[in-house]
This record gives structure tokens, sequence and C-alpha cells, in this order.
């Protein structure tokens, strides 16, 4: 699935708090796309340092694809959410669901990512194991449909959010 869609996906399931806000919307995003952005992080840094040139997937340095395999790993996800449940536990106990979109975003690519194009090796390093299932890279009705259902359930919580705020001041104007 393309970036954009991933950090969409994490902020509408998990950029709102308790009361349904979308107050963590940026940081729901933001662990929405970062397995891909680590991986462009590599991928320019290695640009910018000279160590190869810009190319266009799938033709990336081995080193960024070896990061790829890593931040698409829910074994890499796990140590990082151990770690991040320690702090935001201590810290910010309503952020610790915030990083779950992070998981999401391996699950998500799992069975949209084929052997011909960024497989995702959910168990890597211990396994090299993958699913083939859709490209959406080629797959100009399935990245629709991704966008389709990404309008309509921004639509629909838009609607359910404004209904609520009705009712509510409804009821406060009603029992003053």
């Amino acid at each position: 699935m393309d970036v954009v869609s991933h950090g969409l996906w994490g902020t509408l399931l998990f950029g709102h708090n308790k009361k349904g806000e979308y107050r963590y919307y940026f940081w729901a995003a933001l662990f929405g796309i970062l397995p891909d952005t680590l991986f462009f992080f590599v991928f320019i840094g290695m640009v910018i340092a000279g160590n190869t040139q810009l190319t266009m997937p799938p033709n990336f340095p081995a080193e960024a694809i070896e990061t790829y395999k890593y931040t698409h790993s829910f074994l890499t996800a796990g140590t990082v959410f151990i770690f991040l449940f320690i702090f935001l536990f201590i810290f910010h106990k309503n952020m610790i669901k915030l990083f779950l979109a992070w998981p999401l975003h391996i699950t998500v690519d799992i069975f949209t990512h084929t052997a011909d194009f960024y497989p995702t090796k959910f168990l890597y390093p211990l396994s090299d194991f993958y699913i083939s299932v859709i490209s959406w890279r080629h797959n100009l009705i399935a990245v629709g449909i991704n966008y389709v259902i990404l309008i309509a359930a921004i639509v629909f919580l838009f609607i359910y959010k404004k209904k609520k705020n009705q009712q509510t001041q409804g009821w406060q104007n009603q029992n003053p």
C-alpha cells in the first residue's frame, strides 16, 4: 500500500482518544508511515553520502532493502514496542495505542505486496517467509477501492461525530 494510505489508516484507527477526539492524529500517522519512512531515510542518506545513485523502485541498493526487511518485521515492531511501552506507560499512557499503526502497516503490506515488489517478510530475521497476494503497485482498482473506503470512513466518522455533538448539545440545552 502507498505511504499516504498507511498514514491515513493509522490516523483513522488509532489517532483518537477515549472521547473520540483526534488529538493524536500526527503521531498515529507517523507510526503508520514509519516502516516506509525509515526505509526511505536510509536510501536518501546513501544517495546524499554518494554511496548510491537516485533510482526508482524496485532498484534500491541492498542496504536499503535490508532496512525494509527489518522495518516490516513484527519482530522489530515488537522489540520497539517493548521499549516504547515502558517509556509511554510511565509518561503518556494514552499514547500507547498509537504504536499499533506500525503493526497495522505491516499487516496490510503482507497482503498488498508480491514477490515481485518488496515482499513483506514479517518474521524477518528469523524467517524469509512471505505471502504473495496482490500488488497495489500495478492494480489501480485496488488503490481505488482503498481510497474509496478511506474516504467513506472519514465521511462516516465526520457525520457520526457531528451527530454525537448535536445530541450532546441538545441534551445540555434541555438540562441547564
